[in-house]
């Protein structure tokens, strides 16, 4: 990182007035290609003179013609900084590029590039489009753990797009157990049940669609659910909490994303004790 290269380059035929394309191709050895990253700046150019070659260089020139731009497969270069929902750096982050529906070549979904973002948070990624792609869109997408970005949709364009990605909780259906002061209260059951489902059996209550446990920091998720209207409650003491709103939540063919929390009484902490026959119970 912050290494810089002057690489004097002899090209030939000389450049002609006005727009020319340089094609430049980088190789590295012993690295991966997710660890590259670099800006090309081109200047201080000047006209060489045949003795200002080296021996080696001193061949006959060969007359050819350069391809023109629309010749040159196309490259995707998306850059920008990857952030929790809280503005934090998401440090070890990764960053996808996908095809999108419209490839001829890749199938929808299918990973053409992909890489981690530095320790500042910040990522480079850089795509060859083959020619026959050029006007096809591409996701580009970043992901930890299950916190996730929003899918930006780009295209093939001849300078950097810059793209900020935020990432946090896109499951369909999550949200918090916490006791009436804010502490978190883990391990506790949430489950969803479909809204106004009408039970088969009228004395026995409608099964759960889904169930999940409050982790330690209180937060619960369900990352999928299909959609429709869903009920949500937790277990306590005795039976089952309402959530605290009181409306269903709607999920949508987009995924809507639905948070629900709890406030609960804190748990009461106790002990367990084995009883036996001894006790005065049957034995079991």
């Amino acid at each position: 990182e912050g290494n810089f290269f002057d690489v004097p380059i002899a090209v030939s035929p000389p450049l002609r007035p006005g727009r020319n394309v340089v094609a430049v191709e980088i190789h590295q050895a012993n690295a991966r290609s997710s660890d590259l990253g670099f800006d090309l700046e081109l200047g201080g150019f000047r006209r060489l003179a045949p003795t200002d070659l080296p021996p080696t260089d001193r061949s006959p020139v060969v007359p050819g013609n350069l391809p023109k731009p629309d010749e040159l497969p196309p490259l995707l270069v998306a850059s920008g900084l990857v952030t929790t929902d809280d503005g934090r750096v998401a440090r070890g982050a990764r960053v996808m590029l996908r095809a999108a529906g419209d490839s001829p070549e890749a199938s929808p979904g299918e990973s053409l590039s992909s890489l981690t973002v530095d320790g500042s948070g910040r990522y480079t990624i850089v795509h060859r489009v083959p020619i026959e792609e050029r006007e096809s869109t591409f996701v580009l997408e970043s992901s930890r753990g299950y916190l996730a970005s929003e899918r930006v949709e780009v295209r093939p364009r001849e300078s950097r797009q810059e793209f900020d990605l935020e990432l946090r909780d896109r499951a369909p259906l999550s949200g918090e157990v916490l006791t009436f002061d804010e502490s978190p209260l883990g391990g506790v059951i949430v489950q969803v049940l479909r809204s106004g489902e009408e039970p088969v059996d009228s004395d026995v209550p409608a099964g759960p669609v889904a169930t999940t446990l409050s982790d330690e920091r209180g937060r619960y998720r369900f990352p999928s659910l299909s959609p429709g209207s869903y009920a949500v409650r937790a277990q306590v003491p005795g039976g089952f909490a309402e959530a605290e709103r009181s409306e269903p939540v709607v999920i949508g063919e987009e995924g809507q994303l639905g948070r629900v929390d709890f406030h609960l009484p804190a748990f009461k902490k106790g002990t367990w004790k084995h009883w036996t026959h001894a006790e005065g119970l049957p034995d079991n």
